[in-house]
């Protein structure tokens, strides 16, 4: 799913985005007043069909969809943090090395790959 930011980030120009949006906004109908009042029995409708379980069902599956969108947000976040921190040590380790004339292969952990010294030898 791409967004107007995301698909900015990602040279995306195709989406529009929300600074150059020139859509207008529809205008409303004229109020036009009820012809005549609701009787009780049709108030006692109204009010059980907001108060109806199907409504409490709807709003509480909203509820735990938006605390599991935070979450998950959230975990995607933290293994990102995590994955350019390892990388941003995993680069300077290896301009470490550079400096100091050693060019050694590295694995994804940012350890000398011990299989491929072996198989120099």
């Amino acid at each position: 799913m791409t967004t107007p930011s995301s698909s900015r980030r990602h040279g995306d120009r195709s989406a529009p985005s929300l600074s150059t949006n020139n859509h207008t906004i529809p205008t409303l109908p004229p109020y036009q007043p009820p012809i005549a009042p609701l009787n009780d029995t049709g108030k006692r409708a109204l009010a059980s069909i907001l108060e109806g379980t199907s409504q409490r069902h709807l709003k509480h599956h909203l509820q735990h969809a938006a605390e599991k969108l935070t979450d998950s947000a959230g975990e995607v976040n933290e293994r990102f943090t995590a994955a350019r921190v390892k990388f941003e040590r995993r680069v300077e380790k290896q301009r470490a090395l550079e400096r100091e004339g050693k060019e050694e292969e590295w694995d994804e952990d940012g350890e000398r790959s011990k299989v491929e010294k072996m198989e120099r030898e």
